[in-house]
């Protein structure tokens, strides 16, 4: 290789150097394929009945096999409970974030009620809801300064069955922040199964101008600084 090609080479991997993006953020075990909740955490409020587990195949009458790959996580229950599952993550700073998860759920009651509560012990509380939440604060708030953004939230105008459903959300307006991803589920008029698989963060291009003159000036003189002894190299 000449010691142009050489120097041709260290310019390229300058400039990458350059503009080469933080890290992208990753959620955990996503998929839930590790068949238990490595990576995620749960809650349940004391004194209820039921969880979040993991699943594969068709356990209960009327709950679809997982949409995607051998696991999903669902929530199971033999009476009136609230249960969260959880996993921190951080938005890098400047690049767009979009994330996408499968969504499902069967109520065995209708109509769905939703009050502002994750409290089962709240008269007439039967939903669904994911929400981006800020990590310092109360796992099972709603006020409007923990919440960031709710993703989904069953309404009392919705139907009692959703069969899975694929939901993308952009997360870029987040960036630079970590924020708690909390999936939870109330039921107290009867049973109500919640299902979610597939979570995934996807990072794209980086956020930055477009590039300058003085953004192309440096990798620009490196080269023409070079080319003379690379030059004079090849003539001896």
């Amino acid at each position: 290789m000449t010691a142009l090609a050489r120097t041709g080479v260290g310019v390229m991997i300058l400039t990458l150097s350059l503009f080469a993006g933080p890290a992208r953020a990753q959620v955990s075990n996503g998929s839930f394929e590790t068949g238990n909740f490595s990576g995620w955490q749960t809650q349940d409020q004391p004194g209820g009945s039921g969880s979040w587990t993991v699943y594969s195949g068709s356990p209960i009458f009327n709950v679809p096999p997982p949409p995607h790959g051998t696991f999903a996580a669902l929530t199971q229950q033999q009476g009136p409970g609230s249960h969260i599952l959880y996993q921190d993550i951080t938005l890098a700073p400047g690049v767009r974030h979009e994330l996408s998860m499968f969504l499902y759920y069967e109520s065995l009651n209708s109509p769905i009620f939703a009050p502002n509560t994750l409290d089962f012990t709240v008269p007439f509380n039967q939903q669904f809801r994911v929400d981006l939440v800020d990590p310092g604060a109360q796992l099972t708030s709603l006020a409007a300064g923990d919440v960031l953004a709710n993703l989904f939230r069953t309404t009392e105008q919705d139907t009692s069955i959703l069969q899975p459903t694929l939901f993308t959300f952009d997360l870029s307006a987040l960036a630079g922040q970590t924020v708690r991803l909390r999936f939870a589920e109330v039921d107290n008029m009867f049973f109500f199964h919640a299902g979610v698989d597939r979570v995934v963060l996807k990072s794209g291009a980086e956020i930055i101008p477009e590039p300058t003159s003085m953004a192309l000036f440096f990798p620009a003189l490196a080269l023409l600084t070079l080319l003379p002894a690379a030059r004079k190299r090849r003539s001896t």
